[in-house]
């Protein structure tokens, strides 16, 4: 481990450590836990031929540590590329060497980080309550999870989607809608359904349904066939977007239309099985056959230049009505007022002046966002790239959220480490029968524990394969079973389990997701 730990007698100023470094910038050193500058590096040249520079040194501080304070030395190497390697110029062997040992000895580092993680996850769950593992986990948090800092550090994204909906389906296939789930009607009212709401499928059905509430949050609408139109097309069993009044409804059999919520997710039928998998939750953002919608409390950051030392620049958004939009193929931009495709459907990330007349911007290197009009560039301090439409034949099929980590805007190994951690935004779950499926809302962690009442009773956890990640027996009443994984957003995971009792089963979303 780049890593080296000490305690101070008061007289000592020298500290010795032995692993590899390329700047004296690379080190960093902790006196109590904070970040000292009280020093200087004097670092052992390894050699002339050496592809790292320096393999080792020592830290001499100006003021001797008391014999309380606690020193600790390790690496921090920058996430830059080294080398620009050109088309038309042959690469060097000795350099192409040097470029992959400097990415080799980036990668320790973060591997470094991942197994003090691991070291801190393990304690945790090793604990007999849950309580224990929340009590830690937002200790944790507390400490290391600031917006202020992190908001300097990303940049042109998406960074809180509100996780309003709430569903599963069990092992029986039969699809389930949480109480806590929240949907909103065309005009903004919140529809809250305040009881648990089941639906199973017909067994002949085998198609992609969207789903969504009635006015009251009392029962679930739904319909394989979707659209958007300026009056009813009286199509039995649809589900469409008045374009007119800008709400949705629901048509019977007859095509008479009833009042319902915007969806809230896409679930998928089985012909001879039922309800399969769930394919999209609109949390934030959805669709219906020709419109794209956002919905309040959608968080974002708009680039907006850089500070004057050097970090991110940004205009916070949050969209605090419904915003709608016409459907392309293209990426779409989030501003105060809405949502828009962007011009042309182009849209780039680079250095030079694209070559399009109608378009959106985005300079990497001045943190800047330009709109391209009949070939005037004209700067953009409120607008973000959001998320990518997919359309095919009228009808929108798929929206995929632009991500909140976007690496070439970091150099510090530290945050990108901390993008994987657990955020100290959690839901609690309700433990549902043996067998139940649970449908993941994000990358992150599931907690679990439960009671023994005997020995021999389990815990078992497992993946969409029946591949088991986790397992546990009790050996005598009273036992405490827990778990801790880490799982992706949309992942399916089953939990069986013959422990009686329940003692909480939670979701918290990993900082890279909330």
């Amino acid at each position: 481990m780049q890593k080296i730990s000490y305690m101070g007698n008061g007289s000592t100023k020298e500290f010795n450590f032995n692993f590899p470094f390329y700047n004296n910038s690379d080190i960093i050193v902790l006196k109590n836990e904070t970040i000292t500058t009280d020093y200087t590096v004097i670092a052992t040249d390894a050699g002339l031929n050496a592809d790292i520079p320096y393999n080792g040194g020592k830290i001499v501080f100006y003021n001797a540590p008391n014999a309380t304070d606690s020193i600790t030395i390790f690496r921090q190497l920058p996430l830059i590329r080294t080398v620009d390697y050109q088309p038309t110029e042959k690469i060097n062997p000795t350099i192409l060497n040097q470029d992959m040992n400097y990415m080799l000895e980036i990668l320790k580092d973060m591997h470094d980080r991942l197994d003090v993680f691991d070291e801190q996850y393990n304690d945790i769950t090793n604990k007999e309550s849950i309580q224990n593992v929340l009590s830690k986990i937002l200790h944790i948090n507390q400490l290391i999870d600031n917006d202020e800092i992190i908001n300097k550090y990303r940049t042109n994204c998406i960074t809180n989607i509100p996780q309003n909906i709430k569903m599963s389906i069990d092992s029986d296939h039969v699809l389930t809608i949480d109480s806590r789930t929240k949907a909103y009607l065309g005009g903004g009212t919140v529809v809250s359904n305040n009881s648990v709401i089941t639906y199973t499928a017909q067994t002949t059905w085998n198609n992609s349904y969207l789903i969504g509430l009635n006015t009251s949050g009392t029962a679930i609408v739904l319909s394989d066939n979707m659209a958007s139109a300026a009056t009813n097309p009286e199509t039995p069993y649809l589900y469409w977007f008045n374009t007119t009044n800008g709400k949705c409804y629901i048509n019977n059999g007859s095509g008479v239309a009833t009042e319902c919520s915007l969806p809230i997710g896409v679930v998928k039928a089985t012909n001879g099985i039922g309800w399969t998998n769930i394919e999209q939750i609109f949390n934030g953002f959805g669709f219906i056959g020709s419109k794209i919608f956002v919905l309040p409390g959608v968080k974002a950051l708009a680039p907006n230049g850089r500070n004057d030392d050097g970090t991110l620049k940004n205009t916070l958004i949050t969209t605090s009505s419904i915003k709608t939009t016409d459907a392309y193929n293209s990426k779409y931009i989030l501003n105060i007022t809405g949502i828009a495709p962007a011009p042309y459907t182009n849209y780039v990330e680079q250095e030079e002046q694209p070559s399009f007349t109608n378009g959106i911007w985005y300079q990497p290197s001045t943190n800047t966002m330009y709109r391209i009009l009949d070939g005037n560039i004209i700067k953009q301090t409120s607008n973000l790239y959001a998320f990518d439409a997919i359309v095919f034949g009228n009808k929108t099929k798929n929206i995929k959220i632009k991500q909140a980590f976007k690496a070439v805007d970091y150099s510090d190994t530290d945050f990108i480490s901390h993008q994987s951690m657990p955020s100290n935004k959690y839901n609690t779950l309700t433990w549902a029968s043996s067998g139940t499926t649970y449908s993941m809302p994000a990358d992150g962690y599931l907690i679990g524990h439960r009671n023994s009442t005997a020995a021999g009773q389990y815990l078992f956890v497992y993946d969409k394969n029946n591949i088991a990640l986790y397992s546990c027996w009790s050996v005598d009443a009273n036992e405490g079973l827990s778990f801790c994984i880490a799982v992706s957003k949309g992942q399916s995971i089953k939990i069986s389990y013959s422990a009686p009792t329940d003692d909480g089963l939670y979701f918290f979303y990993s900082n890279g997701s909330k």
